[in-house]
């Protein structure tokens, strides 16, 4: 539809105006004259120029404007007292309206996809903000301000690029959803440990190498996503979040995990670290002894073997009185026979190897008596 239907102009009583998903460039004189409108959605057209007679629509509560090709607001907003959803994404703006700062039902605010370079300060005067969604613009920086915001529950400031966050974010105590996602974070400020009430927080794709002990305050997190920065350590603070339900590790430099994981692991937190990292919480002392004995002469194994389990002639398995079972690898004798980890079958062996977080195993032979496969060369932690 590239015209306005003339039959919608009878239609003076509805309060509800929908005409999204069409090519209108122009909007009529005769859309301004129902005082009673509640929504009004012209999303995704060609409007190039929204007209100062948006102010005759007092009781406007829903405006969508997404989706269109508009590079400036009219300065009218302070004639929509009760306007509560307003909804900008996929235009041309670089600025608001100074007037927007005057709606104090607005509990939804929605700027994405635009070209904002800053956020004015006044943006912390929208006392009913309560989801406030900015992804896709070039924003350097958060404003102070923001921290006024008493109702704000749900912030999106993906695919921008601030280096940090304002510590002015610790008084709201109340924020659920803080989604982070490939901007240029390099640091977090010690006081976002103090947002108890956070659920969900999405800082994958930025550029932290450490992160503060602070964050063991987040004790309502259930999801915290680190994946594609540059850290190389944790901080044991976070295996005590009580509630953390998922914790996504991978593209980091880490090559270990804290102890104290271990716990997030038992109680069923899924854990994502990739395939650089140790897929299993195992002390370097048992993979130092693992790869020892893969580089003993085999008549040493088989010898160290046999002793280990009564056997002194070395036979693993063969001698007088032993029970006649399948043959241990050395990379189980380590692990059970010690009484480290739970037996492993040496078939996983392989896999194993790759599992430790391995670049490569170079050379591989058999071990005695057994199908397994193990690296000879140290390897190389990436």
């Amino acid at each position: 539809m590239t015209q306005w239907p003339d039959d919608l102009q009878q239609f003076t009583d509805t309060h509800l105006l929908s005409v999204y998903d069409n090519a209108l460039s122009d909007l009529p004189d005769w859309l301004w004259n129902f005082r009673h409108r509640t929504t009004l959605n012209l999303s995704d057209n060609r409007i190039s120029v929204i007209p100062v007679e948006l102010e005759r629509l007092p009781a406007l509560q829903m405006l969508d404007l997404g989706h269109n090709q508009f590079g400036t607001l009219p300065d009218v907003f302070a004639s929509l007292p009760a306007l509560e959803f307003l909804y900008l994404s996929n235009n041309r703006l670089s600025t608001l309206s100074d007037s927007v700062r005057s709606l104090k039902a607005l509990y939804y605010l929605n700027v994405t996809d635009n070209a904002f370079q800053t956020l004015s300060d006044w943006v912390g005067k929208l006392d009913s903000l309560t989801e406030f969604r900015t992804y896709n613009n070039q924003i350097s920086a958060l404003p102070d301000e923001i921290g006024n915001l008493s109702r704000l529950r749900k912030v999106y400031v993906m695919t921008n690029c601030p280096t940090t966050l304002p510590a002015a974010l610790r008084s709201r105590t109340r924020l659920e959803k803080l989604m982070l996602q490939g901007n240029q974070i390099s640091t977090l400020p010690d006081e976002l440990g103090l947002l108890s009430a956070l659920t969900e927080l999405d800082l994958r794709f930025n550029a932290l190498e450490t992160l503060p002990e602070t964050l063991a305050g987040m004790t309502g997190l259930r999801f915290l996503d680190l994946r594609a920065n540059s850290l190389s350590m944790l901080p044991e603070a976070l295996a005590h979040l009580p509630n953390l339900e998922k914790l996504n590790l991978r593209w980091n430099r880490l090559i270990t995990l804290p102890a104290a994981f271990g716990h997030l692991k038992k109680r069923g937190c899924l854990i994502y670290t990739g395939a650089r990292l140790l897929r299993q919480l195992i002390p370097l002392r048992q993979v130092l002894i693992l790869l020892h004995l893969c580089l003993l002469p085999r008549p040493v194994m088989s010898q160290l073997l046999g002793q280990q389990r009564g056997d002194p002639g070395g036979s693993l398995g063969a001698g007088v009185g032993v029970q006649q079972q399948r043959p241990q690898s050395a990379a189980e004798h380590v692990f059970h026979g010690a009484s480290l980890l739970e037996p492993c079958r040496s078939t996983h062996l392989g896999l194993g190897v790759r599992q430790f977080g391995m670049k490569r195993h170079p050379r591989a032979f058999q071990l005695p008596n057994t199908g397994g496969v193990a690296a000879v060369d140290p390897p190389v932690f990436v």
